[in-house]
């Protein structure tokens, strides 16, 4: 934790997703939702509460375990 590791990652990620030049500037991911301010601060993201269809049975999935985990599992959504 704390070494730049995640947000390098996340970053790449933004930039590959520019550099695709495909239509549609927001991107979606999952995360825990413990982790949702991390991802706001450092680049923006919010909980979307309309999750994509193309998500929908990778996050029902998620959910059931980490509900056993004890964490809840969201979608996030930012615009570049």
């Amino acid at each position: 934790r704390r070494m730049g590791i995640g947000s390098a990652l996340v970053d790449q990620v933004l930039k590959r997703h520019v550099a695709t030049k495909q239509r549609g500037r927001d991107v979606y991911a999952l995360t825990l939702g413990s982790t949702i301010s991390w991802y706001e601060t450092q680049f923006g993201f919010a909980k979307e509460d309309q999750v994509p269809n193309a998500m929908a049975v990778e996050l029902n999935v998620g959910k059931a375990i980490t509900n056993i985990m004890g964490e809840e599992l969201v979608c996030i959504r930012t615009t570049i």
